[in-house]
């Protein structure tokens, strides 16, 4: 708190002032994160009601943040030859808001219990409320506009997940130049972007050095990690892997706690789709035969469990190359379907050939979708697989800068064949 007076990001509120109209006061607490590089944070709870039975969120207008989707800018992230991360450092506490509107972010705080309570206002927009996320995301939109270097704008408009940039290029100079291009329109917003990360050297060398020991991370080993948009990124052998719960194990195991475990697995490309669908098909199961979500599971069930999440605790020793294409000039996208009576999904995969004319082919997204408890026939099932691999597809095409030299869609049912033609 010592930290936010200083920074000016909150100011003492005088005596005379301290009964003026509207005005709100944020209930707040620590949170220690040990593997974090900021130790402790606090956190302001904007969702708390006042004695008028409202909250600041109630009454603030919580629109969606103006950044691409995070699937977007994962899928992009496979696609280049050099690729860059950073993040900016403490930015919502960068972002001031309006004069008229501080007092409705009014906090009280004391250094110490011998001391009376102080009553103080916080000038900078605040992590948990509703309006926050679009706040932020249009401050950034606003540096993209004002950006004279079309390549630099771009970067900033669609390769930034709030504060977490993840980017890169095929051309190592093009790299370099947008890294220092960002780097400067941040700066001069009075903005610092640190934790520079690279899978190559040469990327990281041409950064200015600074005080901040925080600024560029290096890594010499194959088996040293960060985290990435929520997966784990070995920048030295550039393969990605997922953030795994050493085990699943519960005193008991209830509908809640299966579902739990399973949702702890984030796969937001569908890399290992084939594994995560055995486990939506046994919750499906747990639907039919579980009526309350804490009754404990029939032993049978149980074992069942436990024998499938010792295999997704295998999962961490997985590892994905990051890069998918090898030429972004020319590459095919192949999308395939197919249907069980319990599941169905659709995959893309992307096939590229290098300059040395070895070709390659790499899963690049997937989906999957348990089948209604309603029984469907097989080749209607085929069709909805047919139907998720067109959105699947569609969404891949989207979110790519550049276009495919091809496109093929396959399903093996010759009755989704008859049926679409």
């Amino acid at each position: 708190m010592n930290e936010y007076e200083q920074l000016d990001h909150m100011s003492k509120i005088p005596d005379s002032e301290i009964m003026k109209e509207p005005h709100f006061y944020l209930p707040h607490h620590p949170v220690f994160k040990n593997s974090s590089t900021t130790k402790l944070r606090v956190v302001f709870n904007a969702s708390a009601k006042s004695s008028s039975g409202k909250s600041l969120n109630d009454i603030l207008h919580s629109a969606q943040p103006t950044q691409e989707s995070l699937y977007s800018i994962i899928l992009r992230f496979r696609m280049y030859k050099f690729v860059v991360t950073a993040d900016v450092a403490k930015m919502y506490r960068q972002i001031l808001i309006q004069n008229s509107h501080q007092d409705l972010q009014r906090i009280v705080w004391r250094n110490s219990p011998n001391e009376e309570l102080s009553h103080y206002r916080l000038h900078t927009v605040t992590y948990g409320e509703a309006s926050v996320p679009f706040l932020a995301t249009r401050c950034l939109q606003q540096l993209a506009l004002e950006c004279s270097d079309p390549l630099v704008s771009s970067v900033i408009k669609n390769d930034f997940y709030i504060d977490d940039l993840s980017t890169g290029s095929d051309v190592l100079l093009e790299i370099q130049k947008v890294q220092k291009g960002i780097s400067d329109i941040f700066s001069q917003a009075g903005m610092q972007l640190r934790k520079w990360c690279s899978n190559d050297e040469r990327v990281l060398n041409s950064i200015t050095p600074d005080e901040d020991p925080h600024h560029i991370i290096r890594f010499t080993e194959s088996k040293e990690s960060l985290s990435t948009l929520g997966l784990i990124w070995y920048p030295h052998a550039d393969c990605l892997s997922f953030q795994m719960s050493d085990s699943f194990r519960h005193s008991h195991f209830t509908r809640r706690s299966i579902l739990s475990d399973l949702s702890k697995i984030f796969d937001p490309l569908g890399l290992v789709t084939p594994v995560l669908i055995r486990g939506k098909i046994f919750i499906q199961e747990l639907w039919q035969s579980c009526k309350d979500w804490d009754e404990v599971l029939p032993e049978h069930l149980q074992l069942k469990w436990q024998k499938f999440s010792s295999q997704l605790s295998d999962m961490k020793n997985l590892t994905i190359p990051r890069r998918a294409c090898f030429n972004s000039l020319n590459f095919e996208l192949h999308g395939f379907s197919d249907a069980s009576e319990s599941a169905y999904g659709a995959c893309v995969y992307i096939k590229s050939v290098d300059e040395d004319g070895h070709t390659h082919v790499y899963l690049l997204t997937s989906k999957s979708r348990v089948a209604p408890m309603k029984t469907i026939s097989l080749p209607r099932l085929e069709l909805c697989a047919a139907v998720l691999l067109i959105r699947l597809m569609s969404s891949v095409l989207k979110s790519l800068r550049v276009s495919p030299s091809a496109v093929h869609y396959w399903t093996d049912s010759q009755i989704v064949l008859t049926w679409i033609s």
